[in-house]
């Protein structure tokens, strides 16, 4: 079985390193969020497509993701939390996680983030 951290290191290129500010759930005073951790190795891709949302104030609407980050299994990031990729000013919000496992393929585990 091959892990992520072996596949990165072997097929891609230039990964990257994202911020993620995990979602703790929202409150009287709005949406909170942990302090940033660095989570990678990953690949951002820039590309516009549609989803359906995961977080619970608009859970099953469509809407449209700009990017799409993916990175190791560990730790699990949920809708809702707050990613910065290398070139961006601000955080998006994830929107959507699809968590990828092996089967027995020898495909490495990994997720998929699905940004604002």
């Amino acid at each position: 079985m091959t892990t992520w951290a072996e596949f990165v290191a072997e097929c891609i290129p230039a990964p990257v390193t994202v911020s993620v500010q995990a979602y703790l759930g929202g409150g009287a005073s709005g949406d909170q969020h942990a302090a940033a951790v660095d989570y990678g190795p990953c690949v951002v891709e820039a590309v516009g497509r549609t989803v359906v949302v995961q977080t619970i104030e608009t859970q099953g609407e469509q809407r449209l993701s700009s990017t799409t980050v993916f990175g190791p299994p560990e730790p699990v990031i949920v809708p809702g939390s707050l990613v910065t990729a290398p070139g961006r000013d601000t955080a998006a919000r994830v929107i959507a996680v699809a968590r990828h496992h092996d089967h027995g393929i020898g495909a490495p585990s990994h997720q998929e983030l699905l940004l604002e």
